[in-house]
């Protein structure tokens, strides 16, 4: 009977012990090494030069880790793929214009805010020169509306026009890139994109492009980590209020947000 007990006592320690080393050999070993997902369609804050992916974001993350002692990894993935990436360990951060919502904050964990925001719409005037859209009221009269798929803009369409009722579904054409609403918008294929006002400021008065309306959202940009990763998130936390105030930020907003850029496809 007592060797029963110990038999076991043995297969359920295996069974307690043996998922986790499953898991632990399907983990990436990256020792010093982060590796950052991003969407590097997102000017000011990522976006390609000479190859190479830059931005508000990547600069700033990419100065915290590196004053840490780390190597950085960045990685372009579609930005309705960087949650799974982040919960699946495929990535260690996520600097993508991201704003910490709280259903987010269920399935990762985020860094003190780095970037106020808020959403704003944008218009092609040269399509519509009498195009005027101040109220949600506005948009009943559009044949499209656009946003960017998983984005806070698509969450504010879907809450404020679509399910109140004043445009309907077909009215509304999500986008994988939020360049490509942009694209549509000036070929009049839709009427507005709604979309992060800094990102808006960045093509407005180009090709006609104007910013006819701001939503307050009072958003905040986070880097994520994933849950429980309180070493990466202390280092993170740690580099940011460190940089808060200091001229290297002031330079590095003077850089991204009042330097004029090309954007490369």
């Amino acid at each position: 009977m007592e060797n029963k007990k110990k038999i076991l006592t043995l297969v359920l320690v295996l069974i307690t012990i043996t998922p986790v080393a499953l898991i632990s050999g399907c983990v990436e070993e990256r020792g010093t090494k982060i590796i950052i997902g991003t969407n590097a369609y997102f000017p000011p804050f990522e976006f390609y030069q000479n190859n190479t992916i830059v931005g508000y974001d990547i600069e700033l993350v990419t100065k915290i880790l590196t004053d840490a002692g780390y190597e950085v990894e960045v990685r372009n993935m579609d930005f309705d793929s960087l949650e799974t990436a982040i919960t699946s360990n495929s990535i260690d951060i996520i600097a993508a214009g991201y704003t910490i919502t709280a259903n987010r904050s269920l399935v990762m964990d985020f860094s003190m805010p780095y970037f106020d925001s808020n959403q704003s719409v944008l218009i092609n005037l040269n399509n519509h020169p009498d195009l005027i859209i101040n109220s949600t009221d506005d948009f009943g009269a559009l044949e499209k509306v656009g946003a960017q798929r998983y984005t806070t803009g698509e969450i504010w369409i879907q809450d404020n026009l679509i399910a109140t009722g004043i445009i309907n579904e077909t009215q509304y054409e999500p986008y994988v890139l939020y360049t490509g609403a942009v694209s549509d918008l000036d070929f009049d294929r839709i009427q507005a994109v709604v979309i992060d006002k800094p990102v808006a400021q960045f093509f407005e008065g180009k090709n006609g492009k104007n910013i006819s309306m701001t939503i307050v959202t009072n958003e905040q940009f986070g880097f994520a980590v994933q849950k429980g990763n309180t070493t990466l998130l202390n280092v993170l936390n740690t580099g940011l209020e460190q940089l808060m105030g200091s001229q290297y930020l002031a330079d590095l907003q003077e850089k991204y947000f009042e330097q004029l850029w090309i954007i490369e496809d």
